[in-house]
């Protein structure tokens, strides 16, 4: 079972950034969150503060891999909740 095919849903974030400093390549997403639409309108699935990844480069330029490093959450707020038909529904 995925999201995806679960329910729709729209994604909103204030700023993306990629670092080529302490970890490359990190990948930043600041106050971001992902609200429900069609029959979860505006119940809030996902939201947090930040979210950081960052990946293997040698992996994946050599290996042709993706390795995941790190990821990170500041201050998240995740819900879901199973209604009676089985939909799952996150807010």
């Amino acid at each position: 079972m995925s999201l995806p095919n679960q329910t729709t849903a729209t994604l909103y974030f204030t700023d993306v950034n990629l670092s080529a400093f302490s970890s490359f390549p990190d990948l930043g997403i600041e106050d971001f969150g992902i609200v429900g639409t069609d029959l979860f309108e505006g119940d809030t699935l996902v939201s947090s503060q930040s979210f950081h990844t960052s990946i293997g480069l040698k992996e994946l330029l050599f290996d042709d891999e993706v390795v995941i490093k790190e990821i990170a959450f500041d201050s998240p707020t995740i819900t879901l909740i199973t209604l009676t038909d089985g939909q799952v529904k996150a807010g």
